[in-house]
């Protein structure tokens, strides 16, 4: 179901201008709320979905606290080789 209202919010991207790689206050942007739920679809959702290099990048900078969405899906327990695909694949 998130995938669906995912690719609904990206359909009214053109609408809305909506932009995945916007932080909130501590530098979180969507990627680092799903690593910190452990949420690999959405994840893999935003690497599929979002092509715009510049809003790929942005997504994943280092928060407030200087960590990277694959640092945080290490944090809570998400698995290793996952963290490894998004630092040398993605760059997050």
């Amino acid at each position: 179901h998130v995938q669906q209202i995912l690719s609904y919010l990206l359909l009214q991207n053109k609408n809305f201008h909506l932009d995945f790689s916007m932080a909130q206050q501590h530098g979180h942007t969507p990627l680092h709320k799903a690593a910190q739920k452990l949420n690999r679809h959405v994840i893999l959702w935003l690497h599929e979905q979002i092509t715009d290099t510049q809003q790929r990048q942005k997504m994943g900078l280092p928060d407030k606290g200087n960590n990277r969405p694959s640092d945080i899906w290490e944090s809570v327990g998400g698995d290793l080789e996952f963290a490894k695909w998004m630092k040398e694949h993605c760059n997050w």
